[in-house]
């Protein structure tokens, strides 16, 4: 189903006479790229009735089409089944949730999920941040980022920066604004477009346009642009 032909596959699929947990996960993940979110969790729920168990790769599939088509309550259906499995502590389901809750506005249930997973990696705390960041909960995603400072088990990549200079951008935060730009250009992160952009949205937006000027004709020279 990776070639588009979503209706040939979904035919092929039918006729086979035993399916597997890998015939369903590719048809879900192929729906999924389509955009037919519907299609997707349906077959999810067929796998249940049909006995065949979803891996954490089917789980992670589906959810991610829960997520880019902010389907919540489809998703709470496969968190709760995600309990009723043991599967919650897998770190790919446990991020793929956070996003899932994050993109659907629900950061309540995006923190319980990140609350309690007993390992994060950088992609849990990115995920919060950014869903912090696009939920207008500014003031928690730079909580959020400065814990994460403090903890130093793990370091803010490109993507850490470029969540919480909106965050920044909203509140007119200047002064940390200013700190993770130092961060940015000690760990030559500024190479990355999204976190210059990022950068110079958050100048513009706390006033200092000369400083966002400049960072602007930078990324133009370098050809990072808009």
């Amino acid at each position: 189903s990776k070639c588009g032909d979503q209706d040939s596959a979904r035919a092929v699929f039918r006729k086979m006479s035993d399916r597997s947990v890998v015939s369903y996960t590719s048809m879900i993940a192929g729906y999924a790229r389509e955009g037919l979110a519907g299609e997707a969790v349906k077959l999810f729920a067929e796998m249940e009735e049909e006995g065949i168990s979803p891996d954490v790769y089917t789980v992670t599939a589906v959810l991610n089409c829960c997520a880019r088509n902010r389907l919540l309550d489809e998703g709470k259906r496969v968190h709760e089944w995600i309990k009723e499995n043991d599967l919650g502590f897998d770190i790919f389901v446990s991020n793929a949730l956070i996003d899932m809750y994050a993109k659907c506005g629900s950061m309540r249930e995006a923190e319980l999920v990140f609350s309690e997973m007993p390992v994060k990696d950088i992609i849990s705390w990115n995920t919060v941040i950014g869903g912090y960041s696009k939920n207008c909960y500014a003031n928690e995603a730079l909580s959020l980022f400065n814990l994460l400072l403090e903890e130093k088990k793990l370091s803010p990549d490109e993507r850490t920066v470029a969540c919480v200079l909106p965050a920044c951008a909203s509140l007119s935060a200047f002064d940390k604004g200013r700190e993770i730009h130092g961060y940015i250009m000690r760990n030559r992160y500024f190479t990355d477009r999204h976190v210059a952009n990022s950068l110079v949205d958050m100048y513009a937006k706390c006033g200092a346009l000369l400083l966002a000027r400049l960072l602007f004709d930078e990324i133009a020279s370098k050809d990072l642009g808009y």
